[in-house]
């Protein structure tokens, strides 16, 4: 089930995008829109192309580790140094594959927002907070039981 953040936080994407394209069309025409849509879907292709190698290494390693993983993260137990360091991989791969869907949704701002996901310094600061996250509920799950 889909929570309420993710809900309004899609229906706030897709107005902005929506506002966007309108403001866009006042400036251009259907084919100069169509021009720029491709082009900024292209880009952010080759830029996940460029960083494709990585998310396969990343995936190969954690398929090995992905179920003793999950479990522990299911239950939020918190992780040892090695288990996070596995973390960071399936967190890589979560954010590839989102950058991924970015790209290919029609439109500017979701372009943008997925080459913007995996720019490596970006990418790495939103896997650390993520891992603190985590770390910190586990913890109060720890404390409360």
């Amino acid at each position: 089930m889909i929570s309420w953040r993710w809900f309004i936080g899609i229906v706030t994407l897709g107005v902005l995008e929506l506002l966007v394209v309108v403001k866009l069309h006042q400036r251009f025409d259907l084919k100069m829109l169509v021009t720029i849509y491709l082009a900024t879907t292209l880009i952010g292709f080759i830029f996940l192309k460029l960083m494709e190698r990585q998310f396969y290494e990343n995936k190969k390693t954690s398929k090995k580790t992905h179920k003793k993983l999950r479990h522990k993260i299911k239950n939020k137990k918190i992780l040892t140094e090695y288990e996070i360091q596995q973390f960071k991989f399936e967190l890589t791969i979560m954010y590839f594959l989102l950058a991924f869907v970015l790209v290919i949704i029609p439109g500017l701002i979701t372009d943008l927002l997925g080459v913007v996901l995996v720019f490596p310094g970006l990418l790495n600061r939103l896997i650390e907070k993520s891992i603190e996250h985590y770390q910190q509920n586990a913890s109060e799950n720890k404390n409360s039981s």
